[in-house]
């Protein structure tokens, strides 16, 4: 997922090439049209000062050429690097069974991070751990979304990162809520990072 502040600095540096594109064509275009409307017999001697204009105008298009390059991979070095999650399904506002399929994408998730599905309904939190988070980042994990009675019900999926503590909390509520001694979570742990969130409807 790309901040918008990537995307922004982004959209700045293409308008900067396309700038530095139309200085470099336009800017001697004019000139020589300026230069056909002048005197001929004052030709040769302005052809110095002319010559160094378009030139002045060649070198300012392409240090702005050269600072729009430069942005670009600054902004691709920032992106490659920005860890991100998403969920791409199911999408928002769909239909779902009480066992449902999540999958998403992530990038750069840092050492001692953990990808868990968290379905909120309400106030009450349910926890999924992924444990299997394939190299080009994508992933995908059956949930369970609510109970039986509860058609028609909202519920939120968001993708979070647990740090250890967290990530150790998460995994004891598993285990008792695994064995049916179990209670429902309130809140998230402090040390987890929500990235995304889709709201889907039971069937």
């Amino acid at each position: 997922m790309v901040s918008e502040a990537i995307v922004i600095a982004l959209m700045n540096t293409i308008t900067l090439i396309i700038t530095a594109i139309i200085t470099a064509v336009l800017g001697p275009l004019i000139i020589d049209k300026r230069d056909k409307n002048t005197d001929k017999g004052k030709t040769k001697k302005a052809n110095s000062p002319i010559k160094r204009t378009k030139n002045i105008i060649r070198l300012i298009a392409l240090v702005i050429l050269v600072i729009g390059l430069v942005a670009i991979c600054v902004n691709y070095v920032q992106t490659s690097n920005e860890t991100s999650l998403s969920i791409t399904s199911p999408a928002d506002g769909v239909l779902v069974n009480m066992y449902e399929w999540v999958s998403g994408t992530s990038q750069s998730i840092p050492d001692g991070q953990h990808l868990w599905i968290i379905v909120r309904v309400e106030d009450r939190y349910f926890a999924h751990e992924v444990t299997t988070i394939n190299p080009d980042g994508i992933w995908r994990h059956e949930v369970q979304i609510g109970q039986k009675d509860e058609t028609g019900q909202h519920f939120d999926l968001m993708a979070v990162l647990a740090d250890g503590s967290a990530h150790e909390t998460l995994q004891n509520w598993r285990e008792t809520w695994n064995t049916k001694s179990q209670y429902d979570l309130q809140s998230l742990p402090t040390g987890t990072t929500q990235y995304c969130t889709v709201t889907v409807i039971r069937r």
